[in-house]
């Protein structure tokens, strides 16, 4: 198995058109996202899905959802984009993009032996900006109890990819990407509440002690290891589509 991962397309139908024709076909592969790709309501919203869908024919993308989603409608049975069910993998599943499926707050699951766990959500730094209940929703973020959740499910199995849309924030530390030079651009109120989110995930990721994680939410492309982790870092649709995408081979999965 080959797994391909995919950075934040923000509902860019065009740039989510062209990575998803430049991604390899190989019939093995399994297509993944971090988060940020574009669920949201309304026709807009709609229109971009079925783009993403009839580009992927008979391949299948599962999403994990980041913090610029419509997260109201990211639940069983919600009519937005009508989730019906639950697959085989735990992701929601919709009859109307039945191609297209997103995974709930925690997941893990297995892929040809190798462990997979996922924690969806990030803290949007730029919150004070939105509007609530409009492009803001606060079940944007991850919880400690999400992630004893996640110990949890994952049952003392060593995970292998830990997929997020936010970063640990040791691994945010060691590349500097707050540096003192973009203080001015946030206020501290936004950066503490960019930074919970970021700790949560740290949290999860000492945890679980994953050795690959990837994510995306920073949009830059970086790489670093913390503890015993490889860290991917995915950057957006405002990048390149080689920066937007990793493909790892199955001797880095297990």
């Amino acid at each position: 198995m080959t797994l391909i991962a995919f950075g934040d397309w923000h509902g860019n139908a065009l740039f989510a058109a062209d990575a998803l024709d430049a991604a390899p076909a190989d019939d093995d592969a399994r297509l993944i996202h971090v988060g940020d790709f574009g669920l949201w309501s309304g026709s807009s919203g709609q229109r971009y899905l079925r783009t993403v869908a009839e580009r992927l024919g008979d391949r299948t993308l599962y999403v994990i959802p980041g913090n610029h989603e419509y997260w109201p409608g990211l639940t069983l049975g919600d009519k937005t984009f009508g989730f019906s069910s639950v697959d085989a993998d735990g992701f929601l599943r919709s009859r109307r993009h039945p191609s297209i499926r997103v995974a709930t707050r925690t997941n893990v699951w297995e892929w040809d032996g190798a462990v997979f766990a996922s924690l969806a959500g990030a803290n949007s730094i730029d919150r004070d900006q939105r509007r609530a209940g409009v492009s803001w929703w606060p079940e944007e973020s991850p919880t400690a109890d999400d992630v004893e959740s996640l110990i949890g499910q994952v049952e003392g199995r060593d995970v292998d990819v830990f997929i997020t849309h936010d970063a640990p924030d040791d691994a945010i530390t060691e590349l500097n990407l707050y540096p003192a030079s973009r203080a001015p651009m946030w206020s501290p109120r936004a950066l503490a509440y960019a930074q919970e989110s970021a700790a949560i995930v740290g949290v999860a990721r000492s945890a679980l002690r994953p050795r690959l994680q990837i994510c995306g939410h920073h949009h830059v492309r970086r790489t670093c290891t913390v503890g015993v982790t490889r860290v991917e870092f995915l950057a957006d649709d405002m990048g390149t589509l080689r920066d937007n995408r990793i493909e790892v081979g199955a001797d880095d999965l297990r």
